[in-house]
Protein backbone atom coordinates (compact mmCIF):
# COMPACT_ATOMS: atom_id res chain seq x y z
CA UNK A 1 0.00 0.00 0.00
CA UNK A 2 1.41 3.57 -1.10
CA UNK A 3 2.57 5.60 1.57
CA UNK A 4 1.04 9.15 1.25
CA UNK A 5 3.90 10.82 -0.01
CA UNK A 6 3.69 8.09 -2.73
CA UNK A 7 0.33 8.86 -3.40
CA UNK A 8 0.62 12.70 -3.67
CA UNK A 9 3.77 12.41 -6.16
CA UNK A 10 1.43 9.94 -8.16
CA UNK A 11 -1.58 12.50 -8.27
CA UNK A 12 1.10 15.28 -9.05
CA UNK A 13 2.57 12.99 -12.29
CA UNK A 14 -1.08 12.44 -13.13
CA UNK A 15 -2.13 16.06 -13.31
CA UNK A 16 1.23 16.65 -15.37
CA UNK A 17 0.79 14.42 -17.55
CA UNK A 18 -3.22 15.09 -18.20
CA UNK A 19 -2.08 19.03 -18.52
CA UNK A 20 0.68 17.83 -20.93
CA UNK A 21 -1.60 15.23 -23.06
CA UNK A 22 -3.80 18.24 -23.28
CA UNK A 23 -1.13 20.37 -24.73
CA UNK A 24 0.24 18.06 -27.16
CA UNK A 25 -3.76 17.66 -28.28
CA UNK A 26 -4.79 21.06 -28.23
CA UNK A 27 -2.29 22.78 -29.95
CA UNK A 28 0.92 20.96 -30.94
CA UNK A 29 -1.19 18.58 -32.86
CA UNK A 30 -2.76 21.38 -34.52
CA UNK A 31 0.28 23.01 -35.58
CA UNK A 32 1.91 19.87 -37.40
CA UNK A 33 -1.13 19.65 -39.19
CA UNK A 34 -1.13 22.96 -40.24
CA UNK A 35 2.84 22.13 -40.99
CA UNK A 36 1.96 19.11 -42.92
CA UNK A 37 -0.95 20.98 -45.18
CA UNK A 38 1.70 24.16 -45.87
CA UNK A 39 4.47 21.33 -47.51
CA UNK A 40 1.64 20.16 -49.91
CA UNK A 41 0.04 16.90 -48.01
CA UNK A 42 -3.57 15.95 -48.60
CA UNK A 43 -5.56 16.88 -45.18
CA UNK A 44 -5.38 12.94 -45.06
CA UNK A 45 -2.27 12.64 -44.42
CA UNK A 46 -1.61 15.91 -42.68
CA UNK A 47 -4.29 14.17 -40.25
CA UNK A 48 -2.20 11.09 -39.57
CA UNK A 49 0.61 13.23 -38.95
CA UNK A 50 -1.40 14.80 -37.01
CA UNK A 51 -2.70 11.65 -34.82
CA UNK A 52 0.78 10.43 -34.80
CA UNK A 53 2.50 13.66 -33.16
CA UNK A 54 -0.39 12.53 -30.16
CA UNK A 55 0.88 9.01 -29.88
CA UNK A 56 4.62 10.21 -29.95
CA UNK A 57 4.48 13.03 -27.59
CA UNK A 58 1.35 12.53 -25.58
CA UNK A 59 1.45 8.46 -24.99
CA UNK A 60 5.36 8.17 -25.62
CA UNK A 61 6.17 10.97 -22.93
CA UNK A 62 3.73 9.18 -20.19
CA UNK A 63 4.86 5.78 -21.01
CA UNK A 64 8.57 6.69 -20.28
CA UNK A 65 7.12 8.58 -17.15
CA UNK A 66 5.46 5.69 -16.04
CA UNK A 67 8.54 3.99 -14.28
CA UNK A 68 10.33 7.33 -13.50
CA UNK A 69 7.58 9.15 -11.53
CA UNK A 70 5.03 6.52 -10.74
CA UNK A 71 5.07 4.08 -7.76
CA UNK A 72 1.51 2.42 -9.18
CA UNK A 73 -0.88 2.29 -12.57
CA UNK A 74 -3.74 2.79 -10.92
CA UNK A 75 -3.81 6.66 -11.50
CA UNK A 76 -2.67 6.33 -14.83
CA UNK A 77 -5.53 3.88 -15.57
CA UNK A 78 -8.04 6.01 -14.40
CA UNK A 79 -6.82 9.13 -16.39
CA UNK A 80 -6.69 7.58 -19.83
CA UNK A 81 -10.51 5.83 -18.86
CA UNK A 82 -11.70 9.31 -18.26
CA UNK A 83 -9.70 10.74 -20.81
CA UNK A 84 -10.86 7.95 -23.74
CA UNK A 85 -15.05 8.46 -22.18
CA UNK A 86 -14.21 12.23 -22.33
CA UNK A 87 -13.12 11.90 -26.34
CA UNK A 88 -15.57 9.41 -26.77
CA UNK A 89 -18.44 11.22 -25.90
CA UNK A 90 -17.26 14.55 -27.85
CA UNK A 91 -17.65 12.37 -31.01
CA UNK A 92 -21.00 11.12 -29.78
CA UNK A 93 -22.34 14.47 -29.91
CA UNK A 94 -20.71 15.63 -33.15
CA UNK A 95 -17.79 17.84 -31.74
CA UNK A 96 -14.65 16.84 -33.59
CA UNK A 97 -11.02 18.09 -33.84
CA UNK A 98 -10.65 17.78 -37.21
CA UNK A 99 -7.05 18.61 -37.35
CA UNK A 100 -6.11 14.72 -35.61
CA UNK A 101 -10.00 13.04 -35.88
CA UNK A 102 -11.70 11.85 -38.95
CA UNK A 103 -15.91 10.89 -38.54
CA UNK A 104 -14.93 7.59 -39.90
CA UNK A 105 -12.25 6.56 -37.60
CA UNK A 106 -12.64 6.48 -33.31
CA UNK A 107 -9.45 4.32 -33.28
CA UNK A 108 -7.94 7.42 -30.78
CA UNK A 109 -10.77 6.09 -28.33
CA UNK A 110 -8.77 2.49 -28.56
CA UNK A 111 -5.36 3.57 -28.02
CA UNK A 112 -6.04 6.44 -25.05
CA UNK A 113 -8.30 3.14 -23.29
CA UNK A 114 -5.09 0.78 -24.18
CA UNK A 115 -2.60 2.44 -23.25
CA UNK A 116 -3.84 1.96 -19.47
CA UNK A 117 -5.14 -1.07 -19.53
CA UNK A 118 -2.29 -2.22 -21.10
CA UNK A 119 0.11 -0.83 -18.13
CA UNK A 120 -2.39 -1.23 -15.49
CA UNK A 121 -2.60 -5.02 -16.45
CA UNK A 122 1.08 -5.40 -16.69
CA UNK A 123 1.51 -3.97 -13.35
CA UNK A 124 -0.90 -6.13 -11.37
CA UNK A 125 0.50 -9.36 -12.71
CA UNK A 126 4.55 -7.84 -12.26
CA UNK A 127 4.79 -4.89 -9.67
CA UNK A 128 7.03 -3.74 -11.59
CA UNK A 129 6.39 -0.25 -13.49
CA UNK A 130 9.15 -0.55 -16.01
CA UNK A 131 7.80 -3.91 -17.26
CA UNK A 132 4.46 -1.59 -16.57
CA UNK A 133 5.24 0.94 -19.28
CA UNK A 134 6.40 -0.84 -22.30
CA UNK A 135 2.97 -1.87 -24.27
CA UNK A 136 2.01 1.46 -24.42
CA UNK A 137 5.81 2.86 -25.27
CA UNK A 138 5.25 0.45 -28.57
CA UNK A 139 2.04 1.43 -29.17
CA UNK A 140 2.77 4.87 -28.86
CA UNK A 141 6.46 5.39 -30.27
CA UNK A 142 6.68 2.44 -32.42
CA UNK A 143 2.70 3.11 -33.71
CA UNK A 144 4.03 6.44 -33.97
CA UNK A 145 7.19 6.16 -36.01
CA UNK A 146 5.51 3.92 -38.35
CA UNK A 147 2.79 6.13 -39.09
CA UNK A 148 5.17 8.69 -39.76
CA UNK A 149 7.36 6.85 -42.27
CA UNK A 150 4.10 5.36 -44.08
CA UNK A 151 2.91 8.67 -44.44
CA UNK A 152 5.87 10.95 -45.74
CA UNK A 153 6.86 7.72 -47.97
CA UNK A 154 3.26 7.29 -49.71
CA UNK A 155 1.41 10.31 -48.85
CA UNK A 156 -1.56 8.15 -47.13
CA UNK A 157 -2.60 5.74 -44.69
CA UNK A 158 -0.72 2.34 -46.31
CA UNK A 159 0.50 -0.39 -44.36
CA UNK A 160 4.66 -0.60 -45.94
CA UNK A 161 7.06 -2.39 -45.06
CA UNK A 162 9.24 0.71 -44.23
CA UNK A 163 6.73 1.24 -41.14
CA UNK A 164 7.20 -1.56 -40.19
CA UNK A 165 10.99 -1.51 -40.03
CA UNK A 166 10.62 2.06 -38.26
CA UNK A 167 8.48 0.62 -35.75
CA UNK A 168 11.28 -1.98 -34.85
CA UNK A 169 13.80 -0.18 -34.80
CA UNK A 170 12.07 2.80 -32.64
CA UNK A 171 10.73 0.42 -30.06
CA UNK A 172 14.19 -2.42 -29.98
CA UNK A 173 16.31 -0.40 -27.67
CA UNK A 174 13.56 0.31 -25.12
CA UNK A 175 12.39 -3.17 -25.55
CA UNK A 176 15.81 -4.19 -24.59
CA UNK A 177 15.43 -2.70 -20.87
CA UNK A 178 12.97 -5.85 -20.27
CA UNK A 179 15.39 -8.38 -21.52
CA UNK A 180 14.49 -11.33 -24.06
CA UNK A 181 11.09 -11.28 -23.63
CA UNK A 182 10.92 -7.35 -23.93
CA UNK A 183 12.89 -7.77 -27.74
CA UNK A 184 10.32 -11.01 -28.30
CA UNK A 185 7.56 -8.66 -27.75
CA UNK A 186 9.00 -5.81 -29.44
CA UNK A 187 9.12 -8.56 -32.48
CA UNK A 188 5.70 -9.47 -32.09
CA UNK A 189 4.52 -5.81 -31.96
CA UNK A 190 5.73 -4.88 -35.26
CA UNK A 191 3.59 -7.92 -36.73
CA UNK A 192 0.46 -7.21 -34.88
CA UNK A 193 0.79 -3.50 -36.25
CA UNK A 194 1.20 -4.88 -39.81
CA UNK A 195 -1.63 -6.98 -39.75
CA UNK A 196 -5.54 -5.41 -40.83
CA UNK A 197 -7.64 -8.00 -38.72
CA UNK A 198 -7.79 -6.09 -35.54
CA UNK A 199 -7.09 -2.33 -34.60
CA UNK A 200 -3.49 -1.94 -34.23
CA UNK A 201 -3.68 0.19 -31.10
CA UNK A 202 -5.61 -2.86 -29.89
CA UNK A 203 -3.46 -5.72 -31.14
CA UNK A 204 0.24 -3.85 -29.95
CA UNK A 205 -0.39 -2.90 -26.73
CA UNK A 206 -2.67 -6.55 -25.70
CA UNK A 207 0.27 -8.82 -27.78
CA UNK A 208 3.16 -6.96 -26.05
CA UNK A 209 1.34 -6.86 -22.36
CA UNK A 210 1.02 -10.69 -22.71
CA UNK A 211 4.62 -11.51 -23.67
CA UNK A 212 5.59 -9.28 -20.81
CA UNK A 213 3.58 -11.04 -18.47
CA UNK A 214 4.56 -14.53 -19.66
CA UNK A 215 7.74 -14.07 -19.60
CA UNK A 216 7.73 -12.48 -16.08
CA UNK A 217 5.47 -15.47 -14.58
CA UNK A 218 6.67 -18.46 -16.85
CA UNK A 219 10.20 -17.46 -17.87
CA UNK A 220 11.83 -14.70 -15.05
CA UNK A 221 15.25 -15.85 -16.50
CA UNK A 222 14.02 -14.50 -19.76
CA UNK A 223 13.48 -11.07 -17.82
CA UNK A 224 16.50 -8.60 -17.77
CA UNK A 225 18.44 -8.79 -14.65
CA UNK A 226 17.75 -5.10 -13.92
CA UNK A 227 14.06 -5.42 -13.28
Amino acid sequence: MQGLSQLLQDLLATVFLAAWSYFVVKYISRRVHSFAASRGYPDSSAVYFARKSIHILAGGVGAIMLPLAFHEAILPLVFTLAFAAYVYAARRRGRLDAWYQQADNAFEVNFIYMWGISAAVVWLATGNMLLASVPPFFVSVGDGATGIVRNIRRRRREKGVEGSVAMFLSILPYSMLAGVAGVVAAVASTVAEKQGAVDDNIAIPAVSAAIIIAGRVLSPHLISPMI
